[in-house]
């Protein structure tokens, strides 16, 4: 008797091996990744994957996506703060390769605003702990401004 194994059967066993591939190299990439269960982790690949075949994405761009997704968040797609990428991934008549590249480009660009906005935030911060409380200023009338040679203004003072 001759084994058959289906269409159905093979892609069940494609998605098994692509699953534990992609699993050891976010592992290689991603400590927090591999700091969690294992069960986690198998879950978080096998909807990434089923998120990044919905948007037609090809198993040479698959890593990719679920490298954008550890970079932020599992499922991060799903939510309204990804709206941007989700734009991106559905372009009409971009082939996969190029959709990814482009979410690449825009991924970087936000980590980098990200990181600048996050450097100014730091540096106002610093400031706020070198001076928690604004100096007092003096009063206008006590303040001298003819310089040091002139005698004081006696404008506005009771004779």
């Amino acid at each position: 008797m001759m084994l058959v194994i289906r269409d159905a059967q093979r892609a069940a066993l494609q998605l098994d091996t692509d699953v534990r591939w992609y699993e050891g190299r976010l592992s290689q990439l991603y400590v927090s990744f591999a700091q969690a269960p294992a069960a986690q982790r198998q879950q978080w690949v096998r909807e990434g994957v089923a998120r990044a075949k919905a948007v037609g994405l090809t198993r040479a761009e698959r890593l990719q996506f679920l490298c954008f997704e550890q970079t932020f968040f599992p499922g991060c797609l799903d939510t309204d703060d990804f709206t941007w990428a989700r734009a991106l991934l559905v372009q009409p008549g971009l082939p996969p390769a190029e959709r990814m590249k482009a979410l690449r480009q825009q991924t970087i660009q936000r980590l980098l605003q990200a990181e600048e906005a996050a450097a100014l935030a730091a540096q106002a911060a610093e400031m706020d702990r070198a001076f928690p409380d604004p100096p007092d200023e003096p009063d206008a009338e006590s303040v001298d401004v003819g310089g040091a040679d002139s005698p004081p203004s006696t404008a506005g003072r009771p004779a």
